[in-house]
């Protein structure tokens, strides 16, 4: 299918703002951000317009993330259909780790309330565009199971997770934050924008999510500058800490999805042999942890602000990341 005029009255969005380099020195402020942010805003209404139109005939997620290529005992059909089925985990996942990140927003910026008005601002901004990623995600979750026909199960209960996560501390929290919006980058500008052969309507969808995760980071880095100043050495460890734990938990919950997947494809497909599902695994379990845990730990704009704001706490990261990447 050809893609869509653009429609007279739509906004056009190409991008974050301006550049910027949060591991360096931070030239930029909450009021800056917030003007940043209105220019690179996209309504919901626009993408949603696309999803319904996404083409099975087509992969939906780049190789380099869904790696259904490395099961070689699958022929190209089978293939694609796994690279549907992680097409559709891939935003499932986006959707549960926001549906954290939204309430940590609103919780600071009920802190910024009586403190800056600009940073309550951008901190409510955030919070509406997560809110908006959520909805788009769950559109195309819809869309999605109507199309390929077979339930894709999810981990969850989803609500179990969020509120895990918002026991921890709140700069862990914060880190964690800006891993997954650095994982975001690293996704969409090394994978997703350069692949032709996948379905514009879902690389769309990617587009419009990488260009306000865009904006997040920034946010993100101010308020993890403001929330580890008021630390001890001592606090920042217990945040450190906590981010591990936050992300241990992830990747345990990444090998269950695994299994999810695999439970689709035989509804889908058809049954795989003991030999199969054991390639499936060794292939699959790393590749979800080198897309959502490894991209974003190892990324060197995460690691220069865990660096700068975090001191003392790199070896604590550098064993966890190693663990990480074990299995």
């Amino acid at each position: 299918m050809a893609a869509r005029p653009h429609q007279p009255g739509a906004r056009m969005v190409h991008g974050p703002a301006r550049p910027y380099d949060p591991g360096g020195a931070v030239t930029y402020s909450f009021a800056s951000i917030i003007q940043d942010a209105e220019k690179a805003r996209w309504r919901i209404e626009d993408v949603i317009s696309c999803i319904h139109d996404i083409d099975f005939s087509r992969d939906f997620l780049p190789d380099a993330l869904a790696k259904a290529d490395a099961l070689e005992f699958l022929d190209p059909v089978a293939r694609q259909r796994v690279n549907h089925i992680r097409a559709h985990s891939y935003v499932q996942l986006f959707a549960l780790v926001e549906r954290f990140i939204l309430p940590f927003a609103m919780t600071q910026a009920g802190a910024a309330l009586h403190e800056s008005a600009e940073e309550l601002l951008a901190l409510m901004q955030f919070g509406e565009e997560e809110a908006k990623h959520i909805a788009l995600f769950e559109r195309f979750a819809q869309a999605f199971e109507f199309g390929f026909g077979t339930p894709c199960e999810f981990i969850g209960p989803a609500a179990e997770i969020v509120g895990s996560v918002m026991t921890e501390d709140p700069l862990g929290v914060a880190l964690a934050t800006l891993h997954i919006e650095w994982m975001t980058q690293q996704h969409y500008l090394h994978s997703v924008r350069g692949d032709p052969d996948i379905d514009p309507r879902y690389k769309s969808l990617l587009r419009h999510h990488w260009i306000e995760e865009a904006q997040h980071a920034r946010l993100d880095v101010l308020l993890i500058e403001r929330l580890a100043g008021r630390e001890s050495a001592h606090g920042c460890r217990r945040a450190t800490d906590a981010y591990i734990r936050i992300f241990d938990q992830l990747a345990a919950l990444l090998d269950q999805q695994v299994e999810l997947d695999l439970d689709a494809f035989t509804r889908a497909h058809g049954s795989l042999t003991d030999a199969e599902r054991d390639r499936w695994r060794a292939v699959q379990r790393p590749a979800y942890r080198d897309a959502f845990v490894l991209a974003g730990v190892n990324h060197p704009r995460f690691r220069a602000v865990q660096q700068r704001c975090f001191p003392g706490c790199s070896s604590k990261i550098e064993a966890a990341s190693a663990r990480w990447a074990a299995g």
